[in-house]
């Protein structure tokens, strides 16, 4: 349902009718009733909100106008090629390149709702593809004027010629998910910022990142924190006589217990938890075979977020979402962290994806798990006003996390806070302990995400994010492990 599944202000007639068209095998009266019927649904949901259901109510008053536009929009997706300009027809040859004809089907979980549906048949029509095609035209980068202004230097003015570049290129040439991460996340507004990891045409105009990391930590009041030393140095004992088997697994899960604060709000127990949990899960020789996707998830990646982030007296839980393969297949994520609000949860304030070992050397998928997780993030922003959104991408034992902040007007910052490897087995948990310390930030990040920005700021320079169908197409483009990325996200 198009209506239900896009923010107010993102809808688009053109849009939703071509997505029910499509549906509905193109037949004209059965895609009015399809369109009709949910809106009469969405106005009387009592759980919809106010606004939603007035712009519905406003839709079904003039029903008999919007179905005259319908019909415009029927006759241009059904107009043969050989009536178009010669322009156009250069356009859908170029567009043939970008957009694949026949594109492989995805296979990732979601239960998140999406207007993404899976055809009956596999190729799209040349003229959908001109319609999202129109999506990425540099001249909408243009009219949306961006300023953000950071000692001097207008980071917005360089963002917002940056994302024209990428669009022009889109019209010359092809954008591939392993080479053009920055560039396909900076035509749905995000700007991708990972330390000395761009490219060249990033490059060209943002090489001044430092400036940038510097105000997000600013409006987070993040500064560099160091583990306590004592602490630290109690842990490392511990483990040493697990180490020497001097004490049992369950012995030392007792002793980490005591190291604990008996403060509520110690930043550093959270972390000594997932130690202690990954103690009590993790094999304790070393092993060949590669840590998959399920035991990734469960043994590792859950024991070291879960006392980060779910804090049930606080009402925030980290919840892994169903892994059944459905139709929504595009924009799931594998866990969010959220909070409940009377009896309903709230948007997600944590999202989250893991690839397992057997599947770090994908980068066509670990690659689009990013995209996917910064694309709900900033949905997450303007549906629920937060200040910012945590996203976790574990790529086999490589834990990335990062914060995305709307920080000026349509640049969504998706800022790397650290990366960090999880011990595949007890022999080494003590890399992963000295290098525990840069969590610290992620924990501070934390509490503000969930707080609710200025919301005549938000209102005012909020932008929508990538179209689900225009994500569709570009999750199933071509692939290959050969081609060349710019950034590192798995080691």
């Amino acid at each position: 349902m198009y209506f239900e599944n896009h923010p107010l202000p993102t809808w688009n007639l053109k849009d939703a009718f071509i997505d029910y068209y499509i549906q509905n095998d193109e037949d004209f009266e059965k895609t009015n009733r399809a369109i009709k019927k949910d809106l009469e649904e969405l106005s009387k949901k009592v759980t919809t909100l106010k606004s939603v259901r007035k712009s519905a109510e406003k839709y079904l008053s003039r029903w008999e106008k919007l179905v005259v536009q319908f019909r415009e929009f029927s006759k241009k997706f059904k107009e043969p090629t050989s009536q178009l300009t010669g322009q156009q027809i250069k356009s859908l040859q170029m567009k043939d390149k970008l957009f694949p004809k026949n594109p492989g089907p995805s296979n990732n979980p979601s239960n998140i709702p999406s207007n993404i549906k899976k055809r009956k048949n596999s190729q799209v029509h040349s003229l959908e593809r001109e319609f999202l095609f129109e999506k990425v035209d540099a001249d909408q980068f243009r009219s949306d004027e961006k300023s953000w202004v950071i000692d001097g230097d207008d980071v917005g003015k360089k963002f917002q010629q940056y994302q024209i570049a990428v669009a022009e290129h889109v019209q010359s040439g092809e954008l591939l998910v392993e080479t053009h991460i920055q560039e396909l996340l900076a035509l749905s507004n995000i700007l991708l910022i990972k330390p000395d990891q761009s490219s060249s045409l990033f490059n060209k105009y943002l090489h001044t990142t430092a400036l940038i990391e510097k105000e997000i930590k600013a409006k987070f009041n993040v500064e560099k924190y160091r583990f306590d030393p004592i602490k630290k140095a109690n842990l490392e004992g511990i483990l040493a006589d697990l180490r020497d088997k001097s004490i049992s697994i369950k012995v030392a899960s007792k002793k980490i217990g005591n190291i604990l604060s008996d403060e509520d709000d110690d930043d550093m127990d959270p972390l000594l938890l997932g130690v202690r949990n990954l103690i009590e899960s993790i094999p304790q020789s070393k092993f060949n075979y590669p840590v998959r996707e399920s035991s990734l998830s469960c043994s590792y990646v859950h024991c070291v977020v879960n006392p980060m982030f779910n804090l049930p007296e606080l009402k925030k839980h980290v919840i892994w979402l169903n892994t059944q393969i459905i139709k929504e297949s595009n924009k799931q994520s594998d866990f969010i962290g959220s909070t409940i609000f009377g009896s309903q949860l709230k948007g997600p304030g944590i999202i989250g994806e893991v690839k397992g070992e057997d599947r770090k050397d994908d980068k066509h998928p670990c690659l689009l798990d990013m995209v996917r997780i910064e694309v709900l993030s900033g949905e997450s922003i303007n549906q629920n006003s937060y200040d910012g959104v945590i996203g976790i991408l574990a790529i086999g034992l490589q834990t990335t996390f990062f914060i995305t902040s709307l920080m000026a007007p349509g640049c969504y910052v998706m800022l790397e806070i650290c990366s960090i490897t999880l011990p595949k087995d007890f022999t080494e948990i003590r890399s992963y302990v000295a290098n525990m310390d840069d969590l610290l930030p992620v924990l501070h990040y934390y509490p503000s995400c969930s707080n609710h920005s200025d919301d005549d700021f938000l209102q005012t320079n909020k932008r929508s994010m990538m179209d689900s169908s225009m994500f569709e197409i570009v999750a199933n483009s071509g692939k290959s492990r050969k081609r060349l990325c710019n950034i590192v996200y798995s080691h």
